[in-house]
């Protein structure tokens, strides 16, 4: 059965992934249990994500099952995995021929069991015509000894970048750099995974270990991936913004104070005014998005959530029109519902983790930034909303309403100057 996983409609896919999957022992350790049950749930995982890496529409997916430093463990550890490994490459290669995947050893073969390379040879064998994906199985694989190993055995006659490429483990196949490499466990190095490969490859870090990594951590993995500007030394295609961090915030400062104070034709200037300097629209399309704007406020003050979606998803769609920003609006608006929902439930709450949370990701979706680079805006952007919060309180005295609302203002300003710092 193909399960479908929720991604974005314009998202850009990586076209090869690899996966190092750490943290098996320490993730049995922390349990309480033998190391080798880390070893079998990780294999379980494997399986698992490597499956859904294909239905969510990637073509190359790489697994570092052991690598050439592995071999200083115990050698009950290496036996048992040897053994898993033989078992992972006997279920991979049944789903390999009914999906037509290609499967491909990375590695020496000269230092596994018999046993093993036997069934590696096998699986390489009976799916070597097999175009739809390919799934790397890194198997006594190091960065360094691919490099050295492949070149000592064919010594190209010249030195190239390409000549150097077509002699590695990679070879001959369509994508053999990957785009994106991630490591669970909290660890942050790529400890020589293709190596000359992995040149131009982007990283994503997870503090799961392996054996919690899940289909959706995937999927969020290839969110984050998809708003990444990737220049590769020159330019990226992204709309610069060149708005002005004051200006922005005052504007956006006048909307939440106009809609406090029921003045809807000053709210209705103060939003055109915040769309068109933040995200330079046209003055047709800061005009055309008042429509559904009013739509959405009505839904958001009588809590009708379809009411306020429908408008949004109109709002977003005119914005990412004129920006040229490749988000989906759909995706955007159902962003922006939970945002206000989120907001509504924590709003007399202490802890507004979730809240930073939130904006990141609506933060990093819209401008196409990673969650990293969108972290400092989104704390100031909740700051913000608690200020905002308290300016609101009613009954409190206006010196102290003034207060709060020049408090709003500061955080709006450090916010948007945090984000023009990663846009412009």
């Amino acid at each position: 059965m193909v399960q479908k996983y929720p991604l974005p409609k314009n998202i850009r896919l990586p076209k090869h992934v690899v996966i190092i999957p750490d943290g098996n022992r320490r993730w049995a350790r922390s349990q309480g249990k033998p190391t080798f049950f880390g070893h079998q749930k990780g294999f379980d995982v494997a399986t698992q994500v490597l499956r859904a890496g294909r239905q969510m529409g990637i073509h190359t997916m790489t697994i570092w099952a052991f690598s050439t430093g592995n071999w200083d463990r115990s050698k009950t550890e290496i036996s048992y995995l040897m053994r898993l490994y033989a078992s992972l490459i006997d279920t991979n290669l049944k789903e390999a021929i009914k999906d037509k995947v290609r499967i491909i050893h990375l590695g020496r073969k000269d230092r596994i069991p018999k046993y093993l390379l036997k069934k590696i040879t096998d699986a390489e064998d009976k799916t070597k015509n097999f175009t739809n994906n390919i799934l790397n199985i890194a198997l006594d694989h190091g960065g360094h000894d691919d490099i050295i190993r492949n070149l000592d055995a064919n010594p190209p006659s010249q030195f190239t970048e390409e000549s150097i490429t077509q002699l590695l483990d990679t070879r001959d196949q369509p994508n053999p750099k990957p785009d994106l490499i991630i490591r669970t466990s909290g660890e942050q190095r790529t400890s020589g995974i293709l190596t000359w490969q992995a040149e131009q490859s982007e990283m994503y870090w997870l503090n799961n270990h392996f054996p919690d990594f899940t289909p959706e951590q995937l999927a969020f993995a290839l969110i984050d991936y998809s708003r990444r500007r990737r220049r590769f030394g020159g330019n990226d295609k992204e709309l610069h913004l060149k708005f002005n961090p004051k200006k922005v915030a005052r504007a956006e400062l006048e909307f939440y104070q106009s809609h406090h104070r029921h003045q809807t034709e000053k709210m209705i200037k103060s939003f055109i005014k915040l769309n068109k300097d933040l995200y330079q629209l046209k003055s047709t399309s800061a005009k055309q998005i008042v429509k559904p704007f009013l739509q959405a406020i009505k839904g958001h003050d009588t809590r009708n959530k379809k009411l306020y979606l429908q408008g949004m998803k109109k709002v977003y769609s005119i914005i990412q029109r004129d920006t040229g920003f490749s988000f989906d609006p759909d995706w955007v608006a159902n962003l922006d519902i939970k945002g206000y929902i989120l907001h509504d439930q924590l709003e007399d709450e202490p802890d507004k983790y979730q809240l930073t949370n939130h904006f990141t990701e609506l933060i990093a979706e819209i401008f196409r930034i990673n969650r990293f680079q969108a972290q400092q805006a989104a704390y100031y952007k909740t700051l913000a909303f608690t200020y905002h919060d308290l300016a609101e309180k009613p009954n409190i005295p206006t010196k102290q309403e003034d207060y709060w609302w020049s408090k709003t203002l500061q955080a709006l300003e450090t916010s948007y100057t945090h984000l023009k710092d990663k846009v412009a």
